[in-house]
């Protein structure tokens, strides 16, 4: 083989090396919202020593239907939620996205989202819930959040949504926030709010 050829070679291998180094990972958010009119906690008190909260959450999901079941896809990561999952992969201290800290949010405000922002946009009309039992729960490479905005929660326009590992941002990092025209909530109804990732 020629200096020319053996050149020619070594470019094809280093393009083959780059083109694996540039193999890209995906990220893909689909969210679900289930509009039901009656209140949840009203529906457990009335039917408290039937069972456990849980289970009367599940017979409360089963009897009162929705009427209404919104799906949407995509979203924008946050730089503070991104730096919270780096420090978390090498080991350093960061607050994880557990059953007892992760939280659903929702607000009134339409603004664009933007990488650099660390709260729902909305100035007063801002809502944090916990999630419900067994959540967050992780499957084949995917991670599902969900919370009930019971009666008293949420009760206005929701244009934007967003996951948090805690209920009072800044402290409490953004993972990301997704801008979406999702209705009015009135009191009385339970809505709720789902949001899953996965990655590929």
């Amino acid at each position: 083989m020629g200096l020319r050829e053996h050149g020619r070679s070594e470019e094809k291998v280093r393009a083959s090396a780059m083109a694996k180094i540039k193999d890209h990972a995906y990220e893909t958010v689909h969210w679900r919202l289930e509009k039901r009119s009656r209140d949840l906690l009203e529906y457990q008190e009335k039917h408290a020593g039937e069972g456990s909260i849980e289970e009367l959450r599940t017979r409360f999901m089963d009897e009162v239907k929705p009427f209404e079941v919104i799906e949407f896809e995509g979203n924008l990561m946050m730089n503070v939620g991104i730096n919270v999952m780096l420090d978390l992969l090498m080991g350093a201290a960061g607050t994880v996205f557990s059953n007892a800290n992760a939280y659903l949010g929702v607000g009134d405000s339409a603004a664009a989202a933007a990488a650099a922002q660390t709260d729902l946009q909305a100035g007063v009309n801002k809502t944090y819930v916990g999630m419900n039992g067994g959540f967050p729960v992780v499957g084949t490479t995917a991670i599902t959040f969900q919370s009930d905005f019971t009666a008293a929660l949420g009760n206005y326009a929701w244009e934007e949504c967003a996951t948090f590992n805690g209920n009072n941002p800044p402290v409490a990092a953004m993972l990301n926030r997704k801008v979406q025209p999702l209705g009015t909530k009135v009191v009385g109804a339970t809505w709720t709010l789902s949001m899953a990732i996965t990655i590929s």
